[in-house]
Formats: structure tokens, sequence, C-alpha cells
């Protein structure tokens, strides 16, 4: 599933594409809101807004659709539209600039724009990682809260209503910056762990939207990849990285699975109890 990061590149090229332009063709192929393509033919999208891992769109008539990618859902922009769909198309916007196409996604809502913040996902969703808004102490704050400071962190940095746009991969580097694992809990962390991860918490994403989904250090991704290291290789400090050299103190990465998903730690860089 796409993490914030991802979704919000996504915003931006689509926003490139629609924003303000005239719509030269429209497709709507998902069948509950099928409907609503000639609603707006004459339309314009006048704002794309990523919410979380979701996408918003408010069309100059007042409606607006909400799309959330789920699993496999994408959106995708090009200078044409391909003669043939490689996934299942869900949306299409054509304009002078390009084309901008929804794929497989399966959560398409059709709603007035003005009534975005009620939408069942988005009305539950805590502050975006990516908003430029949210600042570190914000963020102390909520792992304070007692709502937040009970949970274990790696449940607790998966919830979209504590933070939005946060997800798995993050998840594993943000709990190896606050040097802590994951079954600890807000209220276990020093001050000073706790202001280790309320900073990567704001750092991590943010470079990641720069840097196309780098999670490491920059300067020692830079220097991995000249010494011929795959992207997957020195993309992340430990996430999916299980049996490699942790790159601060060379023990082994390990691996564990909470609620399904897997976290990756550094059983030296992190403490544990």
């Amino acid at each position: 599933m796409p993490e914030g990061p991802e979704v919000w590149r996504e915003a931006e090229a689509l926003a490139r594409i629609v924003e303000n332009e005239k719509l030269l063709r429209v497709e709507f192929a998902w069948p509950s809101v099928a409907p609503y393509a000639v609603r707006i033919q004459a339309a314009r999208i006048t704002k794309v807004r990523p919410r979380g891992k979701a996408m918003t769109l408010a069309f100059s008539t007042g409606d607006g659709l909400v799309t959330h990618n789920q699993l496999y859902g994408e959106w995708v922009t090009r200078r044409s539209a391909p003669p043939q769909h490689r996934k299942a198309l869900r949306l299409l916007f054509e304009t002078q600039r390009g084309v901008a196409m929804l794929y497989s996604a399966t959560d398409i809502d059709w709603m007035p724009a003005n009534a975005f913040d009620q939408h069942s996902y988005i009305a539950n969703l805590g502050p975006d990682a990516l908003d430029d808004s949210l600042t570190v102490e914000d963020v102390l704050a909520r792992l304070l809260h007692p709502r937040f400071r009970n949970r274990s962190l790696a449940a607790l940095l998966l919830d979209q209503s504590f933070i939005a746009g946060l997800g798995n991969y993050l998840r594993s580097d943000i709990l190896f910056l606050g040097a802590v694992q994951g079954h600890l809990k807000p209220a276990n962390c020093s001050d000073v762990e706790l202001d280790a991860l309320a900073n990567a918490i704001i750092a991590l994403p943010r470079q990641s939207f720069r840097t196309r989904g780098i999670t490491n250090d920059t300067a020692l991704a830079r220097d991995l990849k000249q010494s011929g290291w795959r992207f997957g290789e020195y993309r992340h400090w430990v996430f999916d990285r299980e049996g490699a050299a942790c790159h601060v103190c060379a023990t082994t990465i390990s691996r564990s699975a909470v609620a399904g998903r897997n976290v990756f730690y550094c059983s030296s860089c992190q403490r544990n109890k």
C-alpha cells in the first residue's frame, strides 16, 4: 500500500496535469461514480489534495471525488493515454497538459467537495506527516496524549488517527532513529527517545517525498550507490534488510511480525526493554 510520500508525489503529478485546466476527456469506469461523469464534462478540477493515504479532487461545480489506493491502486500521469490499459482503469482525465489515470483502486467516492472532512476515512485521520504546519512539538504532544501514550509504538505508527501517512517502511526506520523497538510504548520512552521519535516522524516522510523513497541518511545512501549498491539495498536504515549488517554498528538486522506486518530492527541500536 502506498504511504504518505507516494500519495503526495502522485498528487503533485496529478495537479500538474489537471488542476484548473479544461477537461478534454473524462472517463469514469468505476460503477458507483460512472453516472456523474457527464456532470463535470464542462467543469474544472480546482484543487487536488492528498489526505493521508487518500486523495481528494474538488471540481468547479462544487462536487468532489475521494480516492483511496488501498493495496493496488495508483494514479498514473502521461502525455497521452495508452491504447490499452495494463491494469483496470477506474478514472481518466485528459487536458492539454496530459492524461491522468487511476488504476485498480476500489475505494472511490463522489460527494460535495465542502464535505470532504466528513468522509468516513478522512474524518478519522490525525494530522498529516507531510503537512508543513505539523511540528515536532505537535507530534510530542500526541505521543504523550492519554489516547496514545500506552499503545505499542509498532501499532501506533500505523494508526492513521495518530499521524496520517505513515506506513510500514516508515515505521521501521522511525523506530530505528528513535533507538527503540516497536513493542515499547511512548510511556516507556525517555525524553531523549521521544524527541528522536518525534523528529523522525516529521523528517523521514518529508525526506522520502523529496528523494523518491530514501529514508536512509542521504549522504550514506549516495556513497553506497556509488559503491555499486542497488536502490533496494541502500534505500532504508533497516526496513526490508533482514540478515544485512546495520549501517551504524554492523549488527545483523532482525525481523519480527506485529499484527501480520513485518518490523525490522537492529538489536544493538534499538532498546529492547
